[in-house]
């Protein structure tokens, strides 16, 4: 390039630079306008790195999707493993890096999703910001391959590392290279109109604001990580969380109710009893009950039976955020039962004996492998538990004035 040429060259680069700027940006302004809906009749598929597989550990990424669609027939698929990069390099067994990309495609195509959740980046940050251009020709060329499937996607980022201390080492370069490869994944989603969530940004909030560590060593998620995840992708989803707000005084008319159904009240002599249905499980988000204009004195409150304590007539008027209802329980058991479906199907997909029923030593045991499909009617039995448990009951809200001696 001669020295005349340079400037023009700059301008354009310049140019190319902003076109690619305002691309993000107009994306980004349209998707925040609209939101993410899981449909009726949805098969979703999670493919990725560590940060899935783990996932079926903990449940709280499913049950939140679940939980917030509870009308809604949608089944889940973790395809997700460890060390995984958007080439498939970790599921390639003995063959060479081409042949996981082939078996991450052949799983894919056997599940015909509809909604696909991808997330890669992680292992590839590790290669800088010389190992972009990599990253992203290779997450065209995975995106290219699940566009045949007519699925939505969804491109989860890169999730940042927590500074644990010493011994651990300080986590700044990687969290630096973290962000950069989120931005990648981001522009990607803009250039492919694919829907994009920022993790990056909630998980960096959330383990600012946390006072327990959200991972188990500075990398991989734990309980709390998971949680706090799962609330960061329905944020990026714009899926709305339940606020649960319920005001009724004390002659027994409703004045407001928010995400929760008042299906009955009833004036007793000394208190009220009233009916209620959530419009969907949450197990963190509590509701808020308020009841003015009661007799002054105290009134103990119970839920389905059980004594959660004893408040002021004022302390009712201000409104009381409930310690317990019973989808607290019933969120928990749900959770169990999708974990307890998600273990089923790892085994069925991922059989320790691969080698032996669809390797190189099938032919020892290769006749075997028609079993992996007696795997099919336990999971739908916990699919059928999980259809019946993501549903809200109703419960029953005691309200009794203790009577003064």
């Amino acid at each position: 390039m001669s020295f005349q040429s340079w400037p023009v060259f700059r301008s354009l680069f310049i140019f190319s630079c902003w076109i690619v700027v305002l691309s993000v940006a107009v994306h980004l302004h349209a998707q925040s306008a609209r939101t993410f809906e899981l449909e009726d009749g949805d098969r979703v598929v999670f493919i990725g790195n560590t940060f899935v597989e783990r996932a079926i550990d903990y449940g709280h990424i499913e049950t939140a999707l679940t939980t917030q669609w509870p009308n809604k027939n949608i089944t889940f698929r973790n395809l997700g493993w460890s060390g995984d990069d958007a080439r498939g390099r970790s599921r390639r067994f003995f063959g060479p890096v081409e042949d996981g990309f082939k078996h991450l495609e052949t799983h894919v195509d056997g599940l015909a999703p509809t909604v696909i959740f991808v997330s890669y980046g992680a292992m590839e940050s590790y290669e800088g910001r010389e190992g972009l251009a990599d990253f992203e020709a290779n997450m065209n060329t995975l995106l290219d391959m699940l566009k045949s499937t007519n699925a939505r996607i969804v491109l989860l980022s890169t999730i940042p590392q927590e500074n644990m201390g010493p011994p651990l080492p300080d986590p700044a370069e990687n969290n630096a290279n973290l962000k950069l490869y989120a931005a990648s994944i981001e522009s990607l989603a803009a250039k492919r109109d694919c829907w994009f969530i920022d993790l990056f940004s909630y998980m960096e909030a959330a383990l600012k604001q946390s006072n327990s560590p959200l991972t188990d060593n500075g990398v991989h998620l734990n309980q709390e990580g998971y949680q706090a995840a799962a609330q960061g992708i329905l944020n990026g989803l714009r899926s709305p969380s339940p606020r649960k707000i319920v005001q009724i005084d004390g002659q027994g008319n409703v004045n407001s109710a928010i995400d929760t159904r008042v299906q009955r009240v009833q004036v007793l002599g000394n208190g009220l009893l009233v009916t209620l249905q959530d419009k969907g499980l949450s197990s963190d988000k509590k509701l808020r009950l308020s009841i003015p204009r009661l007799f002054n004195g105290s009134y103990n409150l119970r839920v389905n039976g059980r004594n959660l304590g004893t408040y002021s007539s004022q302390e009712w008027a201000a409104g009381i955020e409930l310690p317990w209802t019973p989808e607290v329980d019933q969120t928990a058991l749900l959770m169990q039962t999708i974990v307890k479906k998600n273990e089923l199907y790892f085994h069925k997909w991922r059989p320790q004996n691969e080698t032996y029923l669809r390797g190189f030593r099938k032919h020892e045991q290769g006749q075997n492998v028609t079993e992996l499909e007696e795997f099919d009617r336990y999971i739908e039995l916990e699919e059928s538990k999980i259809a019946d448990l993501k549903r809200p009951r109703t419960y029953t809200l005691q309200l009794q004035r203790v009577m003064e001696r």
